[in-house]
């Protein structure tokens, strides 16, 4: 694996009446950063996803619990955000693809 990214899971509460968003560190998993085949490419340009990254991790119970949620969840790599659009089980259920789109 190439090195570390961060996930974060995004909570709301209420302060005075007034719904807030915080991002609170969830996982820091060892990540290998992959690219997208060709078909993916065309896809992810089709439906303006043009800054697309994708992560293979390990597959655990933190990201199994991910997996159900992941609008609530974004990955911090290099100074930059991305949000969480898929997540795909190969390699025998050994990995997770992350694929997530750099937010501007």
């Amino acid at each position: 694996m190439d090195g570390k990214i961060l996930i974060q899971k995004r909570t709301t509460s209420r302060v005075k009446g007034q719904q807030q968003e915080e991002w609170s560190d969830y996982y820091r998993p060892f990540a290998e950063e992959k690219d997208l085949s060709t078909l993916q490419q065309f896809k992810a340009m089709e439906i303006d996803l043009e800054e697309t990254a994708v992560f293979k991790v390990r597959n655990c119970k933190l990201i199994e619990a991910m997996r159900t949620h992941l609008k609530e969840y974004r990955v911090k790599w290099r100074d930059d955000d991305y949000t969480v659009f898929a997540a795909s089980i190969i390699d025998k259920k050994q990995y997770v693809l992350l694929k997530c789109n750099r937010v501007s």
